[in-house]
């Protein structure tokens, strides 16, 4: 029995300010995380300088087979990154742990690559109360708790489930998979999960929009239109997506939100740039609107429905209008943008 380092841990600290590090094996009773807790305020203090003061390390997040630190240490030395994993083996024996194993996550290979083929995109939008751009906040586990719901809804046989966080995958189960990504976020400023069988179809969430104040939620295709990816499979996730919002009107944690078709492919697991500075959003099919939105249209747009607080619901045409391709795409989309005039 020994504590085993992966051979290129060391050097993948040494060469990574931000990296996900796995300790195991997870076993009932055993004290691996209480050492990992003890150990992250001493990990912590090997940033130095102004950057400490933003550095820091998760707690221990479960995983299947182990436990998951996100170190995050930009004010830190290269060499004392590099020392980690001997410090942490170190911690382990002292506490008696006589067998264990320390690595990080493969990075993500080229069939991330291959996603960014799937199109069309269609996706929903889930932003927290408040304007954007304002002060990055993090999306609550209100939000992302129906978004990996719904995900876990579009799994099919052969789909693969994973955790990507910072360019490396980690393979996640649907117990861990939530944990994970959220706890992630403590020290990065998103997360995602990816599950496709990378070779037709696709789904994933992203933690972390809206400059960390909401959730995008989206499915994708290969190869368009497929049988395994048809304009009627876009309209019914379309659908599916507009009951996602519809089910969090209520939620205080909810502010905002719309769905869409997307001709093209943002990078899918990491935030889209564009909605940087959304709200207000681009037209979509399915849209609630803020109030704050709503004032700025001068009231409530033809066709809305009023939410209370403010908020309007709209709702322009059928799914399968909006789908690329579809013939009234061009005049639906022209017809959404006199209803939502760009105001700011």
């Amino acid at each position: 029995m020994a504590i085993i380092i992966e051979q290129d841990l060391a050097d993948r600290l040494r060469a990574s300010e931000c990296l996900p590090v796995r300790i195991g094996p997870r076993q009932p009773g055993g004290n691996i995380e209480t050492v990992l807790r003890r150990l992250r305020p001493e990990l912590a203090a090997l940033s130095t300088g102004e950057a400490a003061a933003r550095d820091g390390v998760s707690d221990p997040i479960p995983v299947p087979d182990g436990w998951l630190l996100v170190v995050r240490l930009y004010g830190a030395p290269a060499a004392a990154r590099a020392s980690i994993p001997r410090l942490l083996a170190q911690r382990l024996d002292e506490a008696g742990v006589s067998e264990a194993w320390l690595s990080a996550p493969p990075d993500i290979g080229e069939r991330y690559e291959d996603l960014e083929t799937y199109t069309p995109v269609v996706r929903a939008l889930l932003g927290r109360p408040g304007p954007v751009p304002g002060p990055r906040g993090r999306p609550e586990w209100g939000l992302a708790e129906p978004a990996i719901s719904w995900l876990r809804q579009q799994h099919e046989p052969g789909m693969e489930l994973s955790a990507v966080l910072i360019g490396t995958e980690l393979a996640v189960d649907w117990a861990s998979a939530g944990p994970v990504v959220t706890g992630a976020l403590a020290e990065l400023p998103f997360s995602s999960l990816i599950m496709s069988d990378f070779e037709s179809v696709a789904a994933g969430v992203v933690l972390g929009e809206f400059r960390g104040r909401g959730v995008v939620v989206w499915a994708a295709g290969s190869d368009w239109p497929t049988v395994q990816w048809t304009p009627a499979d876009a309209a019914q996730r379309m659908r599916g997506l507009r009951d996602l919002i519809r089910a969090q009107a209520g939620s205080p944690e909810f502010g905002w939100g719309g769905v869409e078709a997307r001709p093209d492919n943002p990078d899918l697991y990491v935030p889209d740039p564009a909605l940087e500075t959304a709200e207000p959003l681009p037209p979509m099919w399915y849209q609630v609107l803020s109030a704050d939105r709503v004032r700025s249209l001068g009231g409530p747009p033809a066709g809305g429905i009023d939410l209370g607080g403010g908020r309007v619901e709209l709702t322009i045409g059928e799914p399968e209008q909006w789908v690329p391709g579809h013939t009234d795409r061009d005049v639906i989309l022209a017809h959404a943008h006199d209803l939502l005039p760009d105001t700011e």
